[in-house]
């Protein structure tokens, strides 16, 4: 019995102290796992795996399971490692079991897996668990419910893993100066933990970030480019020589924080070298996805910015930050109804966030209801008035509204040497738009003297829309090639440069452009609508509405549709549906005064002399000195009678239009001939009238008052000819057909003369005016 009971002792005795170096082996992995850093939970996991071979036990490999899971989570470390391990648990119940499989969900980017798991693992209110439902509601874009599950956790445990969560939250709720307190908490609960002053890699990595979506990265860049280049510098250095421990991932993300900080500064060749490092870690992770699509789309690449989101909704389908990329891609691509359909795919709080906002924003731009884009947009600010991004757009929806001083007032407070491309190149567009164009000249300069690419390309973009309005067309159209050979697949480059073609003196070869552009864009509205526009100018009446109804059917901005159904409607010679669409088109686009100049003519051409007085003093209240309130101006003196009270404001409209597109500098040339010609001037008119139709040989109402001028004057063979070229463009212009007819049977061209007096008779009807003659030139021989 002595020594059976000595055996037996000995066996205690070694449990007993089995027990406690496997009690303090527990301690210290919790103790190293509370820094929540890489080296610290890579310690914890390799205490508890020794903790298992020494005494294997459910709750043991539980221990494991959950340190390599939220390795997995926390650090992208051997997720498959993290999942054999959560696998080998089988149905095993408690805390770390249930916690494990949590943030397995969390590694795999499950959030409702995760958020059951946890619930599995105790209480809403224990730290552990109300941590893993902050992450969980981090991936599903549900950021208040994330800050709230945060705050909650780090109240109760005050560990850097649950401030870094409350970051993260606050940093998607844009509230810079809580993010940042946050980041500092994560720092304090570190060095609290480990017993001396440190910063933690985690903290330096979101820090970055806040700071770059802030915009303060632009004051301190250097200092955040050295933090995290020394966070890249250290992870490059083997595990165990390593202060904090910097995991292979934790590199990639500070690779992209720092793309996401020069991005701020403007910096493209630095974000490039950075992100193509951050790519190359292939990191496989739900939110380095995500960012690294939101860095693509900022950059301008948008063809791989909607390939990286679409590849990631194939994994996450209910993703938010990729489904709002793969939206805002295709809207920057022209593809109205894919963006919308896109876009329709967020649910629950996703749709409420500040980024959905500003992208349901950009859509209802697109769509030309600038109402509920204005509404989306102040709700967004109103959570956050300094997120950037909604700054940008509310100003460019200013400008839209005409609104260029209260654009510049909005914009001006953020530019400066660092701004960011997108408050550059807005601020440009404000200056445009106030006929400031050296200065939007300079802000444009670093960007498109900075490395060929996409934020260089949309600088060029809005440099060549300075040119072309400052009237520099040659500049314009170098511009324009610049921005294409760095947007090659820019709708709006293509699009704006056929445009150029139409508004320059090239109506057929700009609408030549537009159709193929249509061809390869059948989705996009607005081709279609300026391939209309075109097409009215051009003569083909018929296509332009067939047009007008693909645009339609692509959810084309309604006030463009309207316009070029007015403008179609006046050329049918249908006045009252000119008046209607036209008023229309003015209500949704007040600032747009083209459609103001083609109301101000139905109004005259119908005789609503009330209508065009109202219009003229509005124009003259909201847009004094601009050449087209002249132009509306001078066209209400003609219709009253005063030609030479119009001429004075057709001459005051052609001197401000001199360095104009020929279309616009044609436009005053026409009228001021007209006003000539009304005044019994008919050798100024013909002059004016041969500059005109030199100038925008597609002005159809040049051509026709010319074949009158010249058949007035005796020319018949040039009234002619005056009278082919209108009919070719304005094949509804009844009285061209009459001019033609007359001007061949004068210069014994009887034959031919028979069609065109053959066609007026038929369809100005037995009452014309001048049927009866038409009639009496074909009894001619």
């Amino acid at each position: 019995m002595i020594i059976g009971g000595g055996v037996f002792a000995g066996f205690y005795i070694r449990e007993m102290r089995l027990d406690k170096r496997i009690d303090e082996a527990r301690a210290l992995a919790r103790g190293d796992a509370r820094a929540d850093t890489w080296a610290g939970w890579r310690s914890a996991r390799d205490r508890f795996a020794g903790i298992h071979r020494v005494r294997p036990s459910t709750g043991h490999l539980a221990s494991l399971a959950r340190s390599q899971a939220q390795l997995a989570a926390g650090f992208h470390d051997d997720l498959e490692g993290a999942r054999a391990a959560v696998a080998s648990l089988g149905d095993a119940s408690g805390k770390d079991a249930a916690l494990a499989r949590a943030w397995l969900a969390i590694a795999l980017g499950n959030p409702a897996e995760a958020r059951t798991a946890a619930m599995a693992a105790g209480p809403a209110e224990d730290p552990a668990v109300a941590l893993v439902v902050a992450q969980a509601a981090l991936v599903e874009a549900r950021w208040d419910d994330a800050a709230t599950a945060a705050k909650q956790a780090a109240e109760r445990d005050p560990r850097p893993a649950a401030w870094l969560a409350l970051c993260e939250a606050e940093t998607a709720r844009k509230l810079w100066a809580e993010a940042e307190q946050a980041c500092a908490k994560v720092d304090e609960a570190a060095s609290k933990q480990l017993g001396r002053p440190v910063v933690h890699p985690g903290a330096t990595i979101a820090r970055a970030r806040v700071r770059a979506r802030s915009g303060a990265a632009r004051q301190d860049t250097a200092k955040l480019v050295a933090e995290l280049e020394a966070l890249v510098t250290e992870a490059a250095k083997p595990p165990q020589e390593q202060a904090l421990g910097v995991s292979p991932a934790q590199s990639a993300w500070a690779q992209l924080a720092l793309a996401e900080v020069q991005l701020a500064v403007g910096d493209t060749i630095a974000v490039r070298r950075a992100l193509e490092r951050a790519q190359g870690a292939r990191v496989d992770s739900r939110a380095f996805v995500e960012a690294e699509a939101a860095v693509l789309l900022a950059l301008g690449d948008i063809a791989a910015a909607r390939a990286a989101a679409e590849r990631g909704l194939t994994r996450w389908s209910a993703s938010a930050p990729l489904t709002l990329v793969a939206a805002r891609a295709r809207l920057a691509a022209g593809d109205v109804a894919g963006a919308s359909a896109v876009l329709g795919g967020l649910t629950g709080a996703a749709t409420s966030t500040m980024d959905a906002l500003v992208a349901r924003a950009e859509l209802a731009r697109a769509l030309g209801d600038l109402d509920a884009a204005e509404r989306d947009l102040d709700a967004a600010l109103a959570k956050s008035p300094d997120f950037e991004a909604a700054i940008v757009a509310r100003a460019e929806l200013e400008l839209e509204r005409g609104d260029a001083l209260a654009a510049l007032a909005r914009i001006e407070p953020r530019y400066g040497p660092q701004a960011s491309a997108p408050v550059a190149i807005v601020y440009a567009s404000a200056k445009r738009a106030t006929r400031q164009f050296d200065a939007a000249r300079t802000a444009l300069t670093k960007f498109k003297s900075g490395p060929a690419g996409p934020l260089a390309g949309q600088a060029w973009l809005e440099l060549a829309r300075v040119e072309r309005d400052a009237g520099e067309l040659a500049a314009a159209r170098a511009a324009y090639g610049e921005a294409a050979s760095m947007l090659p697949s820019s709708r709006a480059v293509r699009l704006e440069s056929a445009v150029l073609l139409v508004d320059d003196g090239d109506a057929a070869g700009g609408r030549d452009a537009l159709v193929r552009l249509a061809a390869d864009a059948k989705d996009d509205g607005l081709v279609q609508v300026e391939v209309a526009r075109a097409q009215i100018l051009t003569g083909e009446l018929d296509a332009a509405k067939a047009s007008l109804d693909l645009a339609e059917q692509a959810s084309a901005p309604r006030s463009r549709v309207a316009r070029e159904r007015g403008r179609l409607a006046l050329r049918k010679r249908d006045v009252a549906a000119a008046v209607s669409g036209l008023e229309a088109a003015a209500k949704g686009a007040p600032e747009d005064l083209e459609i103001k100049l083609l109301l101000m003519d139905a109004y005259v051409i119908g005789g609503n002399t009330t209508g065009a007085q109202q219009l003229a003093d509005e124009l003259t209240r909201l847009f004094p000195g601009r050449a087209e309130t002249h132009l509306a101006r001078g066209r209400l003196e003609l219709s009253g009678g005063r030609p030479a009270e119009a001429q004075k404001q057709f001459l005051k409209a052609r001197e401000l239009l001199a360095k104009a597109p020929r279309r616009q500098r044609a436009d005053a040339g026409y009228w001021l001939a007209l006003s000539a010609y009304i005044g019994d001037d008919l050798a100024r008119a013909k002059s004016l009238l041969l500059e005109t139709t030199t100038t925008d040989p597609y002005h159809a109402d040049a051509w026709s008052t010319f074949a009158t001028v010249l058949a007035e004057l005796g020319d018949h063979g040039g009234a002619a000819q005056a009278a082919e070229k209108t009919i070719k463009l304005d094949p509804e212009n009844v009285d061209a057909y009459f001019v033609l007819g007359e001007a061949l049977a004068l210069t014994r061209r009887v034959r031919e003369a028979k069609k065109p007096l053959e066609e007026y008779i038929r369809r100005a009807g037995p009452d014309g005016d001048r049927t009866a003659d038409a009639r009496a030139l074909l009894k001619r021989r």
